[in-house]
């Protein structure tokens, strides 16, 4: 049954084996990743340090325009949320688009004519933008509730017992209840995007048939979406512990971490919007 979380993720897999033009626009974000991460190394070098050095000494320090602090800041900033998310918004929102066009085009076995699915994307762009300023709202009020949590948590004084594993918990859990964030930010909003480039919804009737239609699909969409998004569990472990592997790494293989790390959430990504989109498709023919 395709309302099965497991069946969802298991044909979403073969929709992008059997097809990989499904992944043409993740790879693209890919590439806007690795265009992002040249900058920052060459972001200490001549010429781009004339532009960029005042900026990283103000934010970083001296240090970080030198060996092997560079690579650090290199790590840092790539990971950054003031510079992932306006990648978001700006593009990826435009490609996870496109991309849902081209599984609607697979679905119903059309030819996938890239010129006319990225020029079908741009015509919902706007819509797109704003449901990913949504998204991204969404994460950032979830975080800052729990960011309450975590200075209620810093009040505890007590250095054993219970009170301190509470405390502990919550501090170090963060990486780990940011990854549950995102799975419940996604989840909620998941049709906004299908509801905007299939159905050509503005932004806002999109929010409101989200939940008028689709509320149902909330249990399985999460199981799908937190599922999924498990598979970035290791990276946030290294991350966490990051003295260990720089310990005992060259500075210059730090940015392997980061590296791996987007290429898991690519395909994170893929598979989520892939099994996302299958279910609505699944829906909307069952509905006819």
């Amino acid at each position: 049954m395709i309302k099965n979380p497991l069946t969802l993720l298991r044909s979403a897999l073969g929709t992008l084996s059997l097809h990989p033009v499904v992944m043409f626009p993740f790879i693209l974000i890919g590439f806007i990743q690795l265009f992002i991460l040249e900058i920052l190394f060459f972001s200490v070098r001549y010429p781009l340090s004339e532009f960029l050095g005042p900026l990283i000494r103000r934010f970083a320090g001296e240090g970080a325009m030198h060996y092997p602090l560079n690579f650090m800041l290199l790590q840092n900033w790539f990971s950054s949320g003031w510079l992932q998310i306006p990648v978001f918004v700006l593009f990826n929102s435009f490609l996870i688009g496109a991309a849902i066009l081209i599984i609607d085009a697979v679905n119903e076995q059309k030819k996938v004519r890239l010129s006319q699915i990225f020029t079908r994307a741009l015509g919902a762009y706007v819509h797109l933008i704003i449901a990913a300023i949504f998204l991204v709202g969404l994460i950032y009020g979830f975080s800052h509730l729990y960011g309450l949590l975590i200075k209620r948590a810093l009040q505890i004084r007590s250095t054993t017992g219970h009170f301190f594993l509470i405390k502990q918990s919550i501090i170090h859990g963060w990486p780990y209840i940011k990854l549950l964030i995102n799975c419940l930010a996604t989840t909620l909003l998941a049709f906004m995007f299908p509801l905007i480039v299939l159905e050509r919804k503005n932004v806002f009737a999109a929010l409101f048939f989200n939940f008028a239609r689709y509320a149902k699909a909330l249990g399985t969409i999460f199981a799908v979406v937190f599922l999924s998004g498990s598979l970035y569990l290791p990276v946030i472990l290294l991350k966490t512990y990051r003295q260990w592997y720089e310990a005992i790494m060259i500075p210059e293989l730090w940015v392997v971490i980061p590296c791996a790390g987007t290429v898991i959430m690519l395909f994170i990504d893929a598979l989520q919007v892939t099994a996302i989109t299958t279910y609505y498709l699944y829906e909307r023919e069952s509905s006819q």
